[in-house]
């Protein structure tokens, strides 16, 4: 039973012949009402993600889905439940041409639609590729709106390939830092990691890879929100853990399989996941949940909050939910979040510092430290 039912069942359940015979009865008759999740794609890559999303969350208790763009052609074929030309003035809807500063007035010129279209939102989720114009200068404008209007926020970005070139490589740079000085919680994704990870995959698949890590996160976000578990977790733990801010890795993996290996696998998958190049053992929260079968014992699930708490620390917060399901039969789920990853923002005068500090599993993004000009 969804929460939205056991909301609705205990909004019709009578008063009991106990509660009858007292001689005060209580009676609260605000509506119980659920979190609103927020997803935008800025620009051409977070279209994409949101599209993606869309497919696949449409009919979403609990999450909706907004495509912004200065590109009007891009816009028409991107799915959302909302789409929103911006700029239509300083761009005509021809697009920001790699320009963020051209992005950013695009975003100015709009803000009040955009402001009304997310001023009820519990949480909102930036999604959007750094380095060209819409989404290097309208992503942190959007983010600064967050902070204002008191929304929690999570930023998930990509950066550009290394033989894109310096000019985009840093436009990424100067918008990821000016993100990251906004102290949100940021998941990086640079698109390097794919050029390692899936060479020999086509461009569509090789692309998926990020998207769906994104799409399969903000499904288990769903979930753990709404689905009550034999251990419960809930949007209030979320809003815990977005509390600590900086860089955030997120992953979700699952195994299906019966060995005694399979609870460490699981977590593993996730804490050495090739696409985020960032040192998981810097967090100071995390929040996860487990899904598994009825075969799933109390070992298993010890054992994958354990490697989380001995790869953090005793110290960090962990928060952990749990849900067994009959059609899980041998087979195990982990989503995890983990937050608090500090940037060193006092050790660089320039943008492309962050890459140089020791955050990464051996640098953080290396592959993006490239030799990129000042500002």
């Amino acid at each position: 039973m969804d929460i939205e039912s056991l909301i609705a069942q205990l909004a019709a359940e009578s008063v009991s012949e106990s509660m009858e015979s007292s001689p005060k009865i209580i009676e609260d008759s605000t509506p119980l009402q659920l979190p609103k999740i927020k997803v935008i794609g800025i620009g051409g890559a977070g279209n994409n993600f949101v599209t993606a999303l869309f497919e696949r969350m449409r009919s979403s208790k609990i999450v909706e889905t907004l495509a912004i763009n200065t590109d009007a052609s891009q816009l028409s074929v991107s799915k959302a439940h909302q789409r929103i030309l911006i700029g239509r003035t300083v761009t005509r809807g021809y697009g920001a041409g790699n320009d963020p500063i051209l992005g950013r007035k695009a975003f100015e010129e709009s803000r009040e639609q955009v402001e009304k279209l997310i001023s009820d939102a519990d949480l909102v989720v930036v999604v959007s590729g750094l380095g060209g114009g819409t989404g290097s200068g309208a992503a942190p404008a959007l983010l600064e709106l967050t902070s204002e209007l008191g929304i929690l926020s999570i930023a998930f970005l990509t950066l550009p390939f290394k033989c894109e070139g310096r000019v985009r490589i840093r436009n990424a740079l100067e918008a990821l830092s000016e993100i990251l000085r906004m102290q949100t919680v940021t998941v990086i994704v640079p698109n390097e990691r794919l050029a390692k990870v899936a060479p020999h995959q086509t461009m569509h698949s090789a692309f998926s890879l990020a998207g769906d890590l994104f799409v399969q996160s903000m499904e288990s976000l769903e979930d753990l929100i709404i689905e009550p578990g034999l251990i419960n977790v809930d949007f209030a733990d979320v809003c815990k853990v977005l509390s600590y801010k900086g860089i955030a890795v997120v992953g979700v993996a699952s195994l299906e399989k019966t060995d005694q290996k399979r609870a460490t696998e699981v977590a593993e998958k996730i804490l050495n996941n090739p696409l985020l190049d960032i040192n998981p053992a810097l967090g100071k929260s995390c929040l996860m949940e487990i899904v598994g079968g009825e075969d799933l014992t109390l070992s298993e699930s010890y054992d994958i909050v354990n490697t989380f708490t001995t790869t953090l620390g005793e110290d960090k917060e962990i928060i952990f939910g749990l849900r067994i399901l009959p059609q899980y039969k041998s087979k195990i789920r982990v989503f995890c979040m983990i937050t608090g990853i500090d940037v060193p923002l006092g050790n660089f005068n320039n943008s492309e510092e962050i890459f140089k500090s020791p955050l990464g599993k051996d640098s953080l993004l290396r592959e993006a430290d490239v030799d990129t000009p000042s500002a």
